[in-house]
């Protein structure tokens, strides 16, 4: 079971996506439930980082030229290519871990459950509070990852900061609503954004010159630097990643310029 935490619109829903398409392009047979999106949100993120087109186009409905067409045209094309095939989705507002537990058992074609996102899950246990909520779905997420025998994926929101605290990358601690959280997850990754007054990423460990290049250079052009902090790993080691965001095209580089 594996957590991918954020604050709110920084990306964790685009890299659980993608993390599923390249778990999906692998041949994994791979179970995407939405609790948020819809399946044409999901739909257009696919069709813009196949094509490269901006995904706000899409989503308003702005009128495309023909040269834009072609290129949907080829998004569309290799989106029938790239593995997407293997990527199921289930969109249910309101799923009950007991429901999500009783769908993943009943099917032999899953190798792989991707959850977007943790937060929003029920249960149908009388729960007193929040946090009892959190507590029971986090452990049945767990048990589904035993007993179904196939790793787990959530995200999870991280809590914001409050005004006028200094900008710093998250920590486990913060991971909203529940400590089970933290102790369920064989995994935790925490996704930060980095801004120019950012101490914690911009002095920290691994930062270098060519990434502070980099930094200057996205914030013109639309793009974002993210790290992902692998902050707990029960067999392997902890660490940071750097990657580069293009939120409208949702698509992701490593800083070494391969995409990613």
């Amino acid at each position: 079971m594996t957590i991918l935490g954020a604050r709110p619109a920084v990306g964790k829903s685009s890299v659980l996506l993608k993390i599923a398409r390249q778990a999906a392009q692998q041949g994994k047979q791979v179970l995407f439930v939405s609790l948020e999106m819809s399946a044409q949100q999901i739909g257009a993120r696919i069709l813009s980082a196949n094509s490269g087109l901006n995904g706000g186009r899409l989503i308003s409905g702005q009128a495309l030229s023909d040269a834009d067409c072609d290129v949907l045209a080829r998004g569309v094309e290799l989106s029938g290519l790239d593995g997407t095939a293997n990527l199921s989705l289930l969109v249910q507002p309101g799923l009950t871990i007991e429901e999500l537990r009783q769908e993943i058992l009943g099917r032999d074609d899953v190798d792989m459950l991707v959850l977007d996102y943790i937060q929003l899950m029920r249960t149908k246990q009388r729960t007193n509070s929040d946090f009892e909520r959190l507590g029971v779905v986090s452990r049945g997420l767990k048990q589904i990852a035993l007993e179904a025998d196939l790793p787990v994926l959530t995200a999870a929101q991280v809590r914001r900061q409050g005004n006028g605290g200094t900008l710093r990358a998250p920590g486990m601690d913060e991971l909203r609503g529940s400590g089970d959280l933290e102790q369920d997850a064989d995994n935790v990754a925490l996704i930060h954004r980095v801004e120019s007054a950012d101490d914690s990423v911009l002095q920290g460990k691994g930062y270098t010159a060519r990434h502070s290049g980099l930094f200057e250079g996205m914030q013109m052009c639309g793009k974002q630097l993210l790290t992902i902090e692998v902050a707990k790993q029960r067999q392997g080691c902890t660490g940071r990643a750097w990657v580069i965001f293009d939120p409208g095209r949702m698509r992701f580089t490593d800083p070494g310029g391969a995409n990613a």
